[in-house]
C-alpha cells in the first residue's frame, strides 16, 4: 500500500508538471460554462439585454452560425500561428543559450495559460455551434450561448497580445537569466528559512546498508510517514542521495543504525520517492542551467563573454546563499524516542569544483573572466558561512584559477594581474 501511495505521489508529480495539465484543466472549465449556458435558460439576463442592449444578442440562426463559425476557423489559426512561434523559439534558444533550459520554456504558465483559453473557445463554440438547429428558421432563441461564444473569441484574441508581448521578451537571454536566478534565489532562501541541522546529530554511527530496489532520479521523502516509521523500528535513519540525484538499482540508498529485517528496509524504501525525471523545483536545476548558458557563451560559435560575466553575478549570490546552509539536513520525530532522518544535500564542495572547472576550462585563455572568477570567489570569502570548511574549499579553487591562468596566460603583464588579484 506504502509503494502505491508513493507511486501515486510521483505520477501526481509528473502529471501536473506536464504540459498539457494547465490547459487541459483550462478547456474543462470553458467547456463547462458553455455547456451551462446551453442547458440553462437565462431569462432575466436575455430580457436585461433585450431592453438595453439588443445589438450584443445574435437571433437569426444563419448569423449565429456564420459567426461561430468564423470564430471557430480563426482561432485554430491562431492557435496554429502562436505555438509554431514558440518551436521557432524554443529552437533558437537550445541552438544559442542551452538545451537545459527548454523544460522551464515549454512548462510556461503564461504560455499553458494562452493555450488553454485557445483550445476551451474552440470547444466550446464547437458545442454551441452543435447546438444551434436549422428547425427555426426565424429566430434562435438562445442567444446566450452564441454571447458567451463571441466574448471567449475577444479574449483569445486580448490574450493573442499579450502572448506575443510575453513571448517577444522570454527569449532575450537577460530576462531568462533573470528569471532562472530569482526562481532559483527564492527556492533556496525557502531553504534557509526551514533550514533543519543539528550538528549534534552527526555523532551517530550508521552502519548498516540498504540498497536501491530500483533506478530513477531521488525526488525526496514522504517525511511525516517515514518519521513515525523510524520511531516503530527504534533506528535512526541517513538517506544517501540528495534531491534530484539519479541512483542505480544496487546503489546505496540509506543506512540505519540498526540492523533492520527485510520487510521493514522495504517498509523505509516505500517512503521514498524515485521517478523518471529530475526535479525541476530544485535549487541545482537552476545553477546548473546558469552555468550552462555561461559556457554555451563562452564557446567559439557564440562568444559572448557579456552573458558570460552576467552568469557569473547570479552564481556570486546563489552560491553566497549557500554557504549558509549545511550539507547535512536532519529532522527530529516528535516522539520521546527522538530518532532523527539525516538527509544529504550536495555538498558545497562539488558543487562549486563542478561550477568552477567548467568555467576555468572554457575561459582560462580570457583574463577579464578569469578576474571575474577570481573576484566573485574572494566575495565568497569574505561571506557569512554554516562552516568554516567551505572557505578552505574557496581556497583550493582560487588556487587551481591560478594554476590554469599560468599554463594558459603568456602575457606576463595580465598574469602578474592575475597572481595580484589572487594574493589580495
Amino acid at each position: 500500500m506504502e509503494k502505491l501511495k508513493s507511486l501515486a505521489l510521483s505520477f501526481y508529480l509528473k502529471i501536473t508538471g506536464s504540459l498539457a495539465f494547465m490547459p487541459t484543466l483550462i478547456t474543462m472549465g470553458l467547456v463547462l460554462i458553455s455547456l451551462i449556458c446551453l442547458n440553462y435558460n437565462f431569462t432575466e439576463l436575455r430580457s436585461f439585454l433585450q431592453d438595453n442592449a439588443t445589438y450584443l444578442l445574435v437571433d437569426h440562426i444563419d448569423t449565429a452560425r456564420a459567426l461561430l463559425t468564423t470564430i471557430i476557423g480563426g482561432i485554430l489559426s491562431l492557435t496554429v500561428f502562436s505555438f509554431s512561434m514558440v518551436m521557432i523559439i524554443l529552437n533558437q534558444a537550445s541552438t544559442n543559450f542551452s538545451p537545459r533550459l527548454l523544460p522551464s520554456l515549454i512548462e510556461n504558465k503564461n504560455n499553458q495559460i494562452v493555450l488553454g483559453i485557445f483550445l476551451g473557445t474552440i470547444f466550446s463554440n464547437i458545442l454551441i455551434l452543435m447546438s444551434v438547429s436549422p428547425m427555426d428558421e426565424l429566430s434562435y432563441t438562445n442567444a446566450i450561448p452564441v454571447l458567451y461564444g463571441i466574448i471567449m473569441a475577444l479574449v483569445s484574441l486580448a490574450m493573442f497580445v499579450v502572448f506575443i508581448q510575453t513571448v517577444s521578451a522570454e527569449i532575450q537571454i537577460v530576462n531568462i537569466l533573470e528569471r532562472i536566478y530569482t526562481e532559483t534565489k527564492n527556492r533556496l532562501i525557502r531553504l534557509q528559512e526551514y533550514d533543519h541541522s543539528q550538528n549534534g546529530k552527526s555523532s551517530i554511527t550508521f552502519e548498516f546498508i540498504v540498497s536501491a530496489s530500483n533506478s530513477g532520479y531521488f525526488q525526496g521523502i514522504r517525511k511525516e510517514d517515514l518519521l513515525s516509521l523510524i520511531d516503530q523500528l527504534d533506528c535512526n535513519l541517513k538517506v544517501l542521495p540528495y534531491e534530484g540525484m539519479y541512483i542505480l538499482k544496487g546503489d546505496p540508498l540509506f543506512q540505519t543504525d540498526k540492523k533492520l529485517s527485510t520487510e521493514d528496509k522495504e517498509k523505509l524504501q516505500d517512503y521514498m520517492i524515485i521517478g523518471k525525471r529530475s526535479l525541476e523545483n530544485n535549487f541545482l536545476v537552476g545553477i546548473k542551467q546558469l552555468t550552462e548558458v555561461g559556457l554555451k557563451a563562452m564557446s567559439p560559435g557564440v562568444n559572448d563573454p557579456g552573458t558570460a560575466i552576467i552568469t557569473l553575478d547570479y552564481l556570486s549570490n546563489l552560491l553566497r546563499l549557500r554557504m549558509q546552509l549545511a550539507d547535512e539536513e536532519y529532522f527530529a520525530s516528535k516522539e520521546k524516542t527522538d530518532k532523527v532522518i539525516q538527509l544529504n544535500r550536495v555538498h558545497f564542495e562539488d558543487l562549486l569544483y563542478q561550477c568552477m572547472v567548467a568555467y576555468r576550462q572554457y575561459c582560462k585563455h580570457d583574463i577579464i573572466l578569469i578576474q571575474r572568477l577570481i573576484q566573485m570567489l574572494l566575495s565568497l570569502r569574505k561571506s557569512e558561512t554554516n562552516d568554516n570548511k567551505y572557505y578552505e574549499v574557496i581556497d583550493n579553487n582560487l588556487d587551481l584559477i591560478e594554476m590554469d591562468a599560468q599554463n594558459s596566460i603568456d602575457n606576463k603583464y595580465d598574469l602578474d594581474l592575475v597572481i595580484k588579484m589572487r594574493a589580495a
